[in-house]
């Protein structure tokens, strides 16, 4: 029963290292040191919130509405690339499988 726990918790692991990965490699269509690359990092990687005491806001020294036009300037940057909507259609069509 242990050795399936383990076996369990070692796939999913190697499935959040994936995804992790894939993340990584979609963020690296931004520049790295850019406010928008650092949002969706704090938002996407590190699990922040919006506002509160450990927000990205408060992080970044921003609003709350800047941190929101920033991350869809990110988003929309992103998907201006054809390769990154190429990754999200084959994103999309695994999932319906």
């Amino acid at each position: 029963r242990m050795g399936e726990i383990e076996t369990r918790i070692a796939d999913q692991k190697d499935r959040v290292e994936i995804g992790l990965l894939k993340i990584m490699d979609i963020m690296d269509f931004l520049d790295a040191n850019s406010t928008e690359r650092m949002i969706l990092e704090l938002r996407y990687i590190d699990l922040k919130k919006w506002d509160g005491k450990n927000s990205i806001a408060k992080e970044l020294h921003l609003s709350r509405s800047s941190c929101f036009d920033y991350h869809n300037k990110a988003l929309e940057k992103l998907l201006s690339f054809k390769k990154v909507r190429a990754i999200l259609e084959k994103y999309k069509k695994d999932r319906e499988q």
